[in-house]
């Protein structure tokens, strides 16, 4: 009985082993894809996308100083540090799977977004509804960063509500509500959140509580900026 059970059991996971490198693959990509670091960019050239349907012009200048400065500071400038620490020996990936190695990466990632937010409100001129929005993703990840010193809250998560959040936030201020965009946005951050617990990186509640933290300290300062 043993001995068929265990023949049972090894041509199960033979033959599960393709589909689970393709879902390791899927899920890898995805985490690139949606690293925490791209989400501002991402959120931009939506913000771009959006102002354009509804004819604002705005310049290519304007575009690109917008782009390469969102890119510059919540990207390049941040994980440049993560490969230098990379580099000598501090931390083995750009994943930082270790909770006790963020808080470096996380305090740098925190000042280079407090310097977007001046950079939107100062430099690009942004309406105050942005800024705000922008605000509370940084708050976002202040509280990921200090919630990260004894919980694996998911960073990833955590930036992908910000952005489904910021999206609700502009639909609110707007009056206006895209049927396909956010109900996307939704589904990839579920596949996202699957992807990270099927990757072992969180439990399937450090996903949500990371979620639904950037959503609503996103998506709360649209909608107090518009009832007061």
């Amino acid at each position: 009985m043993n001995g068929t059970w265990c023949y049972f059991r090894a041509t199960f996971a033979l033959l599960l082993h393709p589909c689970m490198k393709t879902l390791t693959f899927i899920s890898n990509s995805l985490s690139i894809l949606l690293y925490p670091m791209l989400m501002p960019v991402y959120a931009m050239l939506l913000l771009v996308a959006a102002v354009s349907y509804k004819g604002a012009a705005l310049s290519s200048a304007y575009i690109w100083l917008l782009l390469g400065g969102t890119l510059l500071l919540t990207c390049i400038i941040p994980f440049s540090v993560i490969l230098l620490m990379i580099r000598q020996g501090q931390l083995r990936d750009a994943y930082i799977d270790n909770k006790d190695l963020r808080l470096v990466p996380y305090i740098y990632s925190i000042a280079a977004t407090i310097a977007w937010c001046l950079f939107l409100w100062r430099v690009m001129k942004m309406p105050a509804v942005v800024t705000l929005m922008v605000s509370g993703a940084t708050l976002a990840l202040v509280i990921v960063t200090v919630i990260n010193r004894w919980w694996k809250i998911s960073a990833h998560l955590s930036c992908m509500g910000a952005l489904c959040g910021a999206v609700a936030g502009y639909s609110w201020y707007t009056g206006s509500f895209n049927l396909w965009l956010l109900p996307t946005l939704l589904f990839v951050a579920l596949l996202l959140m699957y992807a990270r617990i099927f990757l072992k990186a969180h439990t399937p509640m450090q996903t949500v509580c990371g979620f639904l933290l950037g959503l609503l300290l996103t998506f709360a300062p649209a909608v107090a900026y518009e009832l007061w």
